[in-house]
């Protein structure tokens, strides 16, 4: 049994729009969120965010001056990678 063009093009047509709502989904996330914001997702103090990025444990980028008044920000998925280096696994896994 073969497709007629409106069967194909329908079928084009859904595909596009799922990829779509795929690609605006990812495009809606943040590439870079500050301290606090951070610290909620993962789920720690800023505080402690704040160590981690004094120890280089997670990547970050500084605007401005390292002795004044600056903004850090960090990438989610970059933190994402550093936390899974960190993590510890259960003897099952």
């Amino acid at each position: 049994m073969s497709l007629g063009t409106e069967e194909i093009y329908k079928i084009y047509r859904q595909g596009f729009q799922d990829g779509l709502a795929v690609r605006l989904a990812e495009y809606q996330q943040p590439l870079r969120i500050g301290r606090a914001e951070m610290a909620k997702r993962i789920g720690i103090s800023q505080r402690t965010l704040s160590n981690w990025t004094r120890k280089r444990m997670v990547p970050f980028e500084r605007i401005g001056s390292a002795r004044g008044r600056s903004i850090v920000l960090f990438e989610i998925a970059a933190v994402n990678a550093a936390l899974r280096r960190w993590r510890y696994r259960s003897v099952g896994e």
